[in-house]
This record gives structure tokens, C-alpha cells and sequence, in this order.
């Protein structure tokens, strides 16, 4: 399953989210599209060229991750700590900034289904699968 042979762990998300937050050119007035277009490109070049994370920061100086204040902060340093060198590590990060662009586009009672593109409500099954495989706890009060 990965996103290079067009099945990644979340492929219609990814599909959904590059289309919607990823300009053909230049940079995202989104934090997360940023992101995720900064992401996208080093997991295609890993795949594509071979080229390493380390390779393609030596020629951004100013570096991919690390200065880039478009990004939002939290997921940007989450990143820069998971990218790593294998081919596993690109996709557990692309994983990762699918799942919080995910969260993102969430609410209170609605998750995100990436099956669907579609936001569900939490309180049924479907809703808390992928509460519990984002890796969310659900806290209820007494009112």
C-alpha cells in the first residue's frame, strides 16, 4: 500500500485534499496544502529520482521543513521528525499529514471519512473506527 502505486492507507483523502489545497504552481494559501505539497514532492522524488530527504536539504538551504513558516507549526515539526530516509518513513509521514489534514477539516461531531471525502458523524460506528485508527479518545460528560 503506498501512495507511489496509488493506494496509500488514505489514497481518496490524499486524491481529495492534493486536488482541492495544492496549486499546479507555486505555493498553498493553505498551511496544510503547504504542507502537504512540500511532502508530496520529496516522497515523488524519493520514488521517482532516489533522491533522500538529506539530498534535497542540502539544496535548500534555507531548508524544506525547518524555516518554512507557511506550514502549520505543530505538524511541520512533526514532520521534520518523521520523514527519515526509507521509502516506510515517507509513507508513515504522508500518513500522518493525510490524517491531520483529516482532523483539520473536522468538527466537534463530525470526523472525516477518508473512504469518502465526506465528513460522518462520530456517534456511529463508522465515526468511531476512524476516531480509533486517527489514534482519538472520546471523553463524555455527565451533564
Amino acid at each position: 500500500m503506498t501512495y507511489w502505486n496509488n493506494n496509500g492507507k488514505y489514497q481518496i483523502a490524499y486524491n481529495y485534499f492534493f486536488d482541492k489545497l495544492v496549486p499546479k504552481s507555486g505555493k498553498s494559501n493553505d498551511p496544510f496544502g503547504e504542507l502537504l505539497s512540500k511532502v508530496s514532492w520529496v516522497y515523488q522524488r524519493r520514488f521517482n529520482d532516489g533522491d533522500t530527504y538529506d539530498d534535497l536539504c542540502e539544496d535548500h538551504q534555507d531548508g524544506l521543513f525547518i524555516n518554512n513558516k507557511n506550514m502549520p507549526e505543530k505538524q511541520r515539526k512533526e514532520v521534520e521528525y518523521l520523514i527519515g530516509v526509507t521509502e516506510e518513513d515517507l509513507e508513515k509521514t504522508i500518513n500522518y499529514v493525510i490524517k491531520e489534514i483529516m482532523l483539520e477539516h473536522s468538527t466537534d461531531k463530525k470526523i472525516w471519512n477518508p473512504e469518502t471525502s465526506r465528513l460522518i458523524r462520530i456517534d456511529t460506528v463508522k465515526g468511531l473506527k476512524i476516531l480509533k485508527d486517527f489514534g482519538c479518545k472520546i471523553h463524555y460528560t455527565k451533564n
